[in-house]
């Protein structure tokens, strides 16, 4: 049986103590369901501290850069994000396409 998947991205809102506060909530409210997977899609900067409260919420990054390494600032590789221990990634986002002109 296939798993669905419940998501919420949070964009660009929030600060540090917010994040944690709604992704422990999430992690302690939600219902265990066997046909669910939860994940949260948090901004990049706050990985690694909501990876230590990581319960059964799944920890999603919002965006990835292709490039393993290299002058790229302010992008977020893949391998940075296996090291923070993400679950998955958000690609493909309108407002990327929009504001940053990034193709389909």
């Amino acid at each position: 049986m296939r798993k669905k998947i419940l998501a919420a991205n949070w964009k660009m809102n929030l600060n540090r103590i917010d994040a944690i506060k709604l992704y422990s909530k999430f992690n302690t409210s939600l219902p265990k369901k066997e046909d669910l997977h939860y994940f949260v899609f948090s901004p990049s900067i706050f990985l690694y501290e909501l990876n230590s409260h990581k319960q059964q919420i799944k920890l999603g990054a919002q965006n990835f850069y292709p490039a393993e390494n290299g002058a790229f600032t302010g992008e977020i590789s893949t391998s940075h994000l296996l090291d923070a221990q993400v679950d998955a990634v958000l690609v493909g986002h309108s407002e990327r396409r929009m504001y940053f002109h990034e193709s389909n």
